[in-house]
């Protein structure tokens, strides 16, 4: 199945089940948030033909590091679970225990839990579908990474790649579907089809860049951006920034100064594991190194959206969108490390301790993207782009959307 092709009524055999399990799982970028918020749609539907189930489901949305400091004999999982349901409701008190567990038993709440992979192994280590005292019957997970989840039965869903051959038919919708299509004539369209084949590569690419560089297309035509169209990944990610912050108008701070935080963050939140996570809110600022770090932390936040503010204690930052935090990070990288190939072995030695290689393979590709579009002279036989697809095969052949 595809994202273009499914629906509410094709999940009713998973979730028709006792104990019902959904995995969506692919790279960041992807859009297996979106599809999730999409079956979250189908779950508490009005229209019996688009449910995932014969009954109407609530969809709660765990999508943060669970509080493991919760009261003796309480489950951190189920009390995250209470925790999002009154809010929901917008409640005084949470909802009892028996009726959590009674609603949990009989699937009228769907528990999505979005980004699995980039939680901590004491977060992940709490959600066990597999013990048979696993209070959640209807359960949805996103992840970077093939989960076995317990080695339970449950429906995989792989969100596909965009081929190359095929961004002119996924432009054209888009576009179309922003009303947009009118502003380009045919000339313009295709020569920015070739463009963004150009940037691709010889890889298939994530819904999530296309429509990046389809959206710098639509500013450009608008006059709403200057300057020349990105003409490789890491450029994409900076004109988005600067497209972002164009639309500020009090209290603007300067395009190279959102790069040099946003770049700085980005790296505090990919460091510890190389995969997208939270960054202490704290270590962000001494990253930052400035009296102002506080409030340019506020401006990526408040103003541009670009990061989050997440934990109990709201001390933890996340990026929205994983591949640019990725990419932004590696900019960071290539700014400290330039090509010096001592410190590239360092990082490759990091690299290689870290116990999922297919769950930081986003961040090494973007790495080597990054090297060879900011060095000058770069080429794919120079040492980090040659070790990094050594270890992460870069010509591997991904499934592509129809």
């Amino acid at each position: 199945m595809t994202n273009s092709t499914l629906k509410g009524k094709d999940l009713q055999p998973t979730f028709a089940q006792k104990r019902g399990c959904l995995l969506i799982w692919e790279e960041g970028g992807a859009g297996k948030t979106s599809l999730a918020c999409q079956i979250g749609k189908w779950a508490m539907s009005d229209n019996p033909e688009e449910r995932i189930c014969n009954h109407r489901m609530l969809p709660v949305l765990i999508e943060s590091e669970l509080n493991m400091k919760v009261a003796e004999g309480k489950q951190p999982f189920i009390e995250a679970i209470r925790g999002q349901l009154q809010d929901l409701t917008d409640t005084a008190e949470p909802i009892s225990e028996e009726l959590l567990e009674q609603l949990l038993k009989q699937r009228r709440i769907l528990v999505i839990v979005d980004h699995f992979s980039e939680m901590s192994e004491q977060t992940q280590t709490a959600i066990r579908p597999e013990m048979p005292d696993f209070p959640v019957n209807a359960l949805l997970v996103t992840s970077r990474l093939d989960e076995p989840l317990g080695r339970v039965t449950k429906t995989a869903i792989k969100p596909l790649r965009i081929a190359g051959n095929r961004l002119s038919s996924f432009m054209e919708s888009y576009l179309s579907k922003r009303q947009k299509r009118d502003l380009f004539s045919d000339t313009d369209f295709f020569n920015a089809c070739i463009q963004l084949s150009t940037i691709a590569g010889d890889r298939n690419i994530t819904v999530l860049l296309a429509k990046l560089y389809a959206d710098q297309l639509i500013a450009k035509k608008e006059g709403t951006t200057d300057g020349n169209l990105p003409d490789n990944i890491a450029e994409l990610m900076l004109h988005y920034l600067n497209q972002l912050n164009r639309s500020v108008t009090e209290d603007k701070i300067s395009d190279s100064t959102v790069h040099k935080d946003a770049k700085i963050i980005a790296w505090e939140c990919l460091k510890p594991t190389y995969r997208p996570a939270a960054a202490n809110h704290q270590n962000a600022i001494d990253a930052l190194g400035k009296e102002t770090a506080e409030s340019r932390i506020k401006y990526l936040e408040d103003k541009l959206r670009i990061i989050q503010t997440k934990g109990v204690a709201r001390d933890q930052i996340h990026f929205a969108l994983d591949p640019v935090a990725e990419y932004l990070a590696a900019l960071h990288l290539l700014d400290i490390n330039g090509n010096d190939e001592s410190k590239w072995q360092d990082f490759l030695k990091v690299a290689d301790s870290q116990n999922s290689p297919e769950g930081i393979k986003g961040f090494m590709l973007a790495v080597k993207d990054c090297y060879l579009d900011r060095i000058p002279g770069a080429k794919n036989t120079d040492f980090l782009p040659q070790e990094i697809a050594s270890r992460y095969n870069t010509s591997t052949v991904v499934p592509v959307s129809p």
